[in-house]
């Protein structure tokens, strides 16, 4: 199955449809603002609303739950949302207009809710107790759907592994789903602002900081150290600003990056490793510049083939646009803002099909709908890459990208990588720094950057899949990184990033098999460079950027063979990209033909 659709053939959607759509599927951070008696004094006039119902956990622990129903006799399918940012009942009145019960609820251990916060690692077992807990009301019908983006996606996910019986459909936005495998590492280098960043976060919006229980000294000592001051500190095992939230907090890190080269202890929050256990028909909306834009895609893929029922593996659906982190939400110098009126009315379809059981078009939606950038236009496929795209490869020779390898052996290309002096992130699948795609001609100019440009195109190139750079590397350290980048580069100069990746030498192999570099000892490595949808418009040039480093995005390798949690002192490392017929490094792009 493959077709493409115009964007801008879409069919005109209702503007309230659409506010909506996006509203309810970016983290619920967003929504905190639809709060206070005034907003639940409006609430009130159309739903029966109860605010910090106390939910009871098998053990004993009670969550805080704020709830929303129609108002008159009657039993409804109820809409769920779980989330670490402070519960709200912000999309309660549209759930209640079209005839839902909607409910929210503080994870464990956060806000109002009991319990001690362990990120993601509680939420299995308590959503199956609350949406337990729902189905038994005399309001619910015994039908639950979930929805929300980011932490809240991944509840829906946790809730499905663990199959409740009254769980009908979930409908995660860009949720982590591999935390074995991608959400914490890449490559095997740490994914830094992600995930420091974003533990930071919490913990400076811990019950311990809320409530006022930190030592104002203590606040005080760690205020000016939030993510961007804190990042270069060494070693990484030492929580800093993170001790604000607790002990809880603090621990949660340092079992990350203890286990640096222990895969597999996150299997069973994994969701990917885990499709066997999803049983619901599943909508995933994703984002290509999103910082879980590979393993949603993958997570769709498994479902589709692995999913634990007949619904799951039939029913389950990507739509993946040109976003960032806020699923609709323009990021970077690039924006598409046709694209999003793909998620119009979405969810009320989906939730229609599913909890009402009312057939419409849910049934018919492609496996995976991709918006290709640079056409204004939906390709609908159920395999990835799509079956038009072809594997195609670009070799590197000194400064150049070319179909064919050099004929010749090469002298290699060269540089010195600092780890004092790391290359910047300025743009990429990030959190909380520079999003989607910024001009990289200023990196470009460095010389610790290995820049390969092809010669300008003669004819519109559309990438549309899995990327990969595969290199042979040396250096003079026992261990360093690589990174690559691919860029599109238009006549005028301007670089933007497509997509990159990283390798950390000593893990060319994976985290559980480290195997430290000989000095001048020529390995290849392999990047993966996830995915995208895009076209390099003729007269452009495709490029592709190699380093050592891009920070904060992943930690600095400091090139020495200790633990990277217990780095302190760092060296320089002269590393070398080799390219010539005994070395043929490439990148290979999914070229839709």
């Amino acid at each position: 199955m493959f077709t493409v659709a115009n964007a801008s053939q879409e069919k005109p959607v209702l503007k309230r449809l659409h506010a909506a759509a996006i509203a309810l599927l970016i983290a619920s951070a967003a929504l905190a603002g639809a709060k206070g008696e005034a907003f639940l004094d409006a609430l009130r006039k159309n739903a029966v609303v109860e605010t910090d119902v106390m939910v009871p956990m098998r053990d004993g622990v009670k969550l805080a739950t704020d709830l929303a129903r129609p108002k008159g006799e009657g039993k409804f399918p109820v809409i769920l949302m779980r989330t670490p940012y402070r519960k709200n009942l912000g999309p309660a009145g549209m759930a209640v207009a079209a005839g839902y019960a909607f409910a929210t609820q503080d994870v464990r251990g956060r806000f109002n809710s009991e319990g001690d916060h362990r990120p993601f690692l509680d939420d299995p077992n308590d959503a199956f107790d609350t949406i337990a807990w729902l189905a038994k009301q005399p309001w619910c019908d015994g039908h639950v759907g979930m929805m929300g983006g980011s932490y809240v996606g991944f509840t829906q996910l946790a809730a499905a592994m663990t199959k409740p019986p009254a769980l009908r459909c979930i409908l995660p936005g860009v949720p982590p789903s591999d935390f074995d495998n991608r959400v914490a590492f890449y490559g095997g280098a740490l994914r830094q602002e992600l995930v420091q960043g974003w533990l930071i976060g919490q913990a400076w919006s811990s019950q311990r900081v809320q409530r006022k229980q930190a030592p104002a000294d203590e606040v005080a000592k760690w205020r000016p150290h939030h993510f961007m001051a804190w990042c270069w500190h060494l070693p990484l095992s030492e929580p800093g600003p993170l001790t604000v939230g607790g002990p809880g907090y603090a621990n949660y890190w340092l079992d990350g990056v203890r286990n640096w080269e222990k895969p597999g202890l996150w299997r069973d929050i994994s969701p990917i490793q885990r499709a066997e256990d999803i049983q619901v028909p599943t909508l995933i909306t994703a984002g290509f510049y999103d910082i879980f834009a590979q393993e949603n895609l993958e997570l769709l893929l498994a479902l589709r083939a692995r999913g634990g029922s007949d619904a799951a593996r039939t029913h389950s659906h990507i739509l993946i646009g040109p976003w960032a982190h806020g699923i609709g939400v323009p990021e970077g110098d690039t924006t598409f803002l046709s694209a999003t009126r793909a998620l119009g009315g979405i969810q009320e379809k989906w939730f229609a099909r599913w909890l009402k059981n009312q057939p419409n078009e849910a049934d018919k939606w492609p496996p995976i709908r991709a918006y290709v950038m640079g056409q204004d236009r939906w390709l609908d496929t159920d395999t990835w890459p799509p079956a038009q795209s072809k594997p195609t490869k670009l070799y590197l020779a000194k400064g150049k990208l070319a179909p064919e390898p050099p004929k010749q052996d090469e002298a290699p290309s060269a540089f010195t990588y600092d780890p004092a002096k790391p290359v910047p992130t300025l743009g990429g699948n990030n959190l909380s720094i520079a999003k989607a795609m910024h001009d990289h001609r200023k990196n470009a100019q460095r010389p610790d950057v290995l820049a390969f440009y092809s010669e300008p195109l003669e004819r519109d190139v559309a990438v549309v899949g899995t990327m990969r750079a595969r290199l042979f590397v040396s250096s003079s350290a026992p261990d360093t990184d690589f990174t690559a980048m691919l860029l599109d580069v238009r006549p005028d100069g301007y670089q933007g990033n497509i997509q990159d990746g990283i390798v950390r030498c000593r893990y060319r192999e994976g985290r559980g098999k480290p195997k430290l570099l000989k000095p001048g000892e020529i390995v290849e490595v392999e990047i993966d460079l996830w995915s995208t949808a895009y076209v390099f418009e003729k007269g452009n040039r495709i490029a592709l950027h190699v380093s050592s480093s891009n920070f904060p995005r992943f930690d600095r390798n400091l090139n020495v063979p200790d633990h990277p949690s217990a780095w302190t002192k760092l060296q320089t490392a002269e590393n070398k990209v080799h390219h010539g017929p005994a070395h043929p490094s490439f990148i290979e792009l999914s070229v839709l033909q």
